[in-house]
């Protein structure tokens, strides 16, 4: 199909006859080889020129290749692919596979925050029903949100008050076994 003289492709918005090699389109942007004035490089020394040739004609001649027509400008459809292929299945398990590594490396990096979240969402669940008695009751809502807030942290500060102390306490006393092993008592 490459050697095929008559065939015509569709490149850069013109239509034109192609050969093994397409010549360029009227009106169609030629790569400067010239040096250029501005910059005092040789045609050698200008970047990029060459690759944009060379990339040009590989575009060109795939549109060729498809048959890449007006109407059609991807080119002809090519034949079903087949999905019980074994590269596909064993691609699509791959992929399978590494997408649940990913997800499951993604939970335990971020297991820290989804437990605070956690945290939070039982928080408000559990003191909505004395945010919405006290709306009920003539408060706005955001000032219902923060007098529960208050007392809810006013509760752990009493809990706090009280629990400390005997923490400390307890954790200061020898135990039985300390008192069997210590040869001053």
């Amino acid at each position: 199909m490459r050697g095929d003289r008559d065939r015509r492709s569709w490149h850069r918005g013109k239509v034109r006859a192609t050969s093994k090699r397409p010549e360029r389109t009227r009106g169609a942007r030629e790569p400067s080889t010239e040096p250029s004035a501005e910059s005092g490089l040789g045609a050698e020394d200008v970047p990029g020129t060459t690759t944009q040739r060379v990339l040009d004609e590989l575009h060109a001649e795939a549109a060729v290749e498809a048959g890449a027509v007006p109407g059609n400008e991807f080119g002809q459809v090519g034949r079903p692919f087949d999905r019980r292929a074994p590269f596909l299945v064993g691609f699509l398990g791959a992929l399978g596979v590494a997408c649940a590594l990913a997800l499951a490396y993604l939970v335990v990096a971020i297991g820290q925050i989804l437990v605070y979240f956690g945290l939070a969402f039982f928080l408000a669940t559990g003191l909505d029903p004395a945010v919405r008695w006290l709306y009920r009751h003539g408060l706005s809502r955001p000032v219902a949100v923060l007098v529960v807030l208050a007392a809810a942290f006013g509760v752990f500060a009493l809990f706090l008050v009280f629990a400390v102390p005997v923490a400390v306490t307890q954790a200061s006393k020898p135990t039985v076994r300390d008192r069997h092993n210590d040869p001053d008592t």
